[in-house]
């Protein structure tokens, strides 16, 4: 089965910006996919900061390459493009504690800011091609981090 979009056959490389098809779900595909990252994330090992940069920092830079080729298959900014919420939840949760509850409260924080997108992140989106779609993304990644952390401090 090829899928069509107005532009071209849908490739690999945008399947895989749709999150390998996540991004396709009919309602909030962002949340959906951010949700299916937060579970495959939950049952992972806890990571070494320095392995969870590494690998945070690898999402968000293929994230600019497949979102950017996604977008022009699809259209700016496109709701089934996903990755880059997978790449701003990796954001959110490097090098915090890992428990259930902190996932969840990752998960509803990083919606909480990719949707109302807190300056800079409304500016960040207005980067051109896959730098706009991942820079907001990561601005509230950045932000969840430190909700995060906060509330960990807090709770202690």
């Amino acid at each position: 089965m090829t899928l069509e979009t107005k532009k071209g056959k849908l490739t690999f490389r945008t399947w895989i910006a749709c999150g390998f098809g996540v991004g396709f779900a009919p309602q909030a595909p962002g949340t959906i996919a951010t949700f299916f990252l937060a579970v495959v994330y939950g049952f992972l090992p806890e990571l070494d900061p320095i392995l969870g940069v590494i690998i945070a920092a690898s999402l968000c830079l293929l994230g600019v390459y497949l979102c950017g080729h996604a977008e022009k298959l699809l259209g700016h900014d496109a709701g089934s493009i996903v990755w880059d919420e997978f790449a701003g939840f990796a954001v959110a949760v490097w090098a915090v504690p890992k428990s259930w509850p902190v996932v969840l409260a990752a998960l509803m924080i990083f919606r909480f800011f990719d949707i109302v997108k807190p300056p800079p992140a409304g500016a960040a989106q207005r980067l051109p091609g896959g730098w706009g779609i991942v820079a907001d993304d990561i601005v509230a990644g950045i932000y969840t981090n430190l909700a995060l952390r906060g509330l960990l401090l807090l709770i202690a």
